[in-house]
């Protein structure tokens, strides 16, 4: 918790490597820790499931943060799957762990 300044952990898509990554959005670069190329944070609207203005009246607010400038959140609806390509992966609020 000492590095809240310098490190903040989110999932990205690599879609070199067809996998879910974590990486520190706090880096000017995103790059895959495996091969090194570039990734997508799952906050880019290109890596969640078109919805219609009902269907995202309905989405579930999941997770916000902001810091320097940046910010990062993720929404309760469906989002690219790195392994199959559909937009299957989904993610949850499971709570604050320190």
């Amino acid at each position: 918790m000492l590095d809240f300044e310098t490190y903040f952990a989110i999932p990205a898509h690599c879609g070199h490597c067809r996998r879910l990554v974590v990486v520190n959005y706090l880096n000017k670069r995103l790059a895959c820790p495996t091969c090194r190329r570039k990734v997508l944070p799952y906050d880019d609207p290109k890596l969640r499931k078109s919805l219609t203005p009902r269907e995202q009246a309905k989405i579930q607010h999941l997770f916000d943060w902001s810091h320097g400038g940046k910010s990062f959140s993720l929404e309760g609806c469906d989002y690219l799957c790195p392994s199959c390509g559909e937009f299957r992966l989904r993610f949850e609020d499971i709570g604050c762990w320190d």
